[in-house]
């Protein structure tokens, strides 16, 4: 549970550093509190607290740490879907080979085959 308030206490804090980014070091310090949340998320990976880190993940807007954490948990559905529901067929495709080499691609090709190869025939 304390893992779940310290994600919520780091989202918020990235988001009020967010609006008020104007200049480098605004950004700087934006983006080193964000090396901040990635460790963080690494830390929570293993408990049993994903689903709820998910959904704040996803609520405060920030979707590449989603899949960068579902992708740590190898939880290759949540990453894909991430990548389909970007329309970012290239980067799906991209990751269902590397999922594939890590032998947990097989599934995953047989369900979003139809909707990636439509998108991206040439991949």
């Amino acid at each position: 549970l304390l893992g779940v308030w310290a994600v919520e206490i780091s989202l918020a804090h990235l988001n009020e550093l967010r609006l008020r980014t104007k200049t480098a070091n605004d950004r700087a310090a934006l983006d080193s509190e964000r090396a901040k949340l990635h460790d963080l998320l690494k830390d929570c990976k293993d408990l049993d607290v994903h689903a709820t880190v998910y959904h704040l993940l996803q609520s405060h807007g920030w979707l590449q740490e989603l899949a960068l954490f579902a992708e740590a948990r190898r939880d290759y559905t949540t990453v894909i879907l991430h990548h389909v529901s970007r329309r970012d067929s290239v980067s799906a495709i991209r990751k269902l080979s590397d999922f594939s080499v890590a032998g947990a691609g097989e599934d995953l090709v047989c369900r979003f085959a139809p909707v990636l190869f439509g998108a991206e025939p040439q991949a």
